[in-house]
């Protein structure tokens, strides 16, 4: 239901509206950490994802800039259509604790129900 909703939004989105989410989107993915740990979590999330070059918030940023609304349309047409049977959102990293406290999540992957069951046992 999400996915249909975001495709009519999609449908009806702006030039200007897109670059206000970009903005958005790019303000956050590059904040200054605010302290050491910050940082040394950040660092410990690329060593943790094999990212050595330590320049995935420059690479991810790169290409949001690059996203362009015919990019977000073909992702709605792809993901978002009836056709689709499934979309798999994976996950790594720490869940909730049980305690009310959430954990952060380190890897968001997006799969479409194809790809996932030609890749991992379905159980």
């Amino acid at each position: 239901e999400f996915i249909a909703g975001f495709g009519d939004q999609v449908g009806n989105l702006s030039a200007d509206a897109m670059a206000r989410a970009r903005a958005s989107l790019l303000s956050r993915i590059n904040q200054r950490d605010d302290a050491l740990p910050d940082r040394a979590d950040r660092y410990w999330r690329e060593l943790d994802d094999e990212e050595f070059e330590f320049d995935s918030r420059e690479r991810l940023s790169a290409a949001v800039e690059a996203t362009t609304i015919g990019d977000m349309q073909q992702f709605v047409r792809r993901f978002g259509g009836p056709s689709t049977p499934a979309l798999v959102i994976h996950a790594a990293g720490s869940v909730a604790s049980g305690d009310g406290d959430s954990g952060q999540v380190t890897r968001l992957t997006i799969l479409d129900h194809a790809a996932f069951k030609q890749s991992h046992a379905v159980f």
